[in-house]
């Protein structure tokens, strides 16, 4: 690579698709003094669980049905023997408050008139709830006013690595070819789940 410029931050996100803006969101609001910074090979907001399509969430109804029930029953009658179960079960108990946040951060769900989520049951613990069809792009600019920072057409080349540990990433924009060399205390990518401590 003969010409590049550096960038640094303190977590990387390497997708803004919802996983990753939700990671990135999630990570400023837990932790504001952190400089984070996402590199989507699209647009962030228009990535990922794709704008204008979908146009459903998973709800697990807790008055039929918990997390330890849930999983059980999804291992006996889905066949679920190879899944992880106790991600499984942190996904069920995080439903609720994970459709709270998403409502936070201005992304508009249907309710009843009672305060309710208005949801349409899909089996004997389960329903989807209507979400809006842009979601993302209302996550990315609740991250932008958080201070989260984007590299939107820019593709990750290749991740650089010290003594067995990911130290950052080689990016390039689609648009003029550039390179930047990210140097970063943590990375993370759109679909895996990013822990960050320092």
């Amino acid at each position: 690579m003969s010409e590049y410029t550096k960038a640094s931050c303190d977590v990387l996100v390497l997708g803004g698709g919802i996983a990753g803006l939700t990671c990135a969101t999630s990570l400023k609001e837990q932790r504001p003094d952190l400089d984070i910074l996402v590199c989507e090979k699209n647009f962030a907001g228009y990535a990922g669980k794709a704008n204008r399509g979908g146009g459903v969430l998973q709800y697990f109804d807790y008055e039929k049905t918990n997390p330890e029930q849930f999983v059980a029953f999804h291992d006996a009658a889905i066949g679920d023997g190879l899944g992880d179960k106790e991600l499984m079960k942190t996904y069920v108990e995080m439903n609720h408050d994970m459709l709270d946040k998403l409502v936070s951060w201005g992304v508009n769900l249907p309710r009843e008139e009672d305060g309710k989520y208005h949801v349409m049951p899909t089996g004997p613990f389960t329903a989807m709830i209507c979400v809006d069809l842009d979601i993302t792009l209302k996550v990315r600019r609740s991250a932008e006013k958080l201070g989260v920072r984007f590299m939107d057409k820019t593709v990750m080349a290749e991740l650089t690595t010290d003594a067995g540990k990911v130290t950052g990433a080689a990016v390039y924009s689609l648009l003029d070819g550039s390179m930047t060399m990210v140097s970063a205390k943590a990375v993370g990518f759109d679909r895996l789940v990013l822990t960050y401590s320092q």
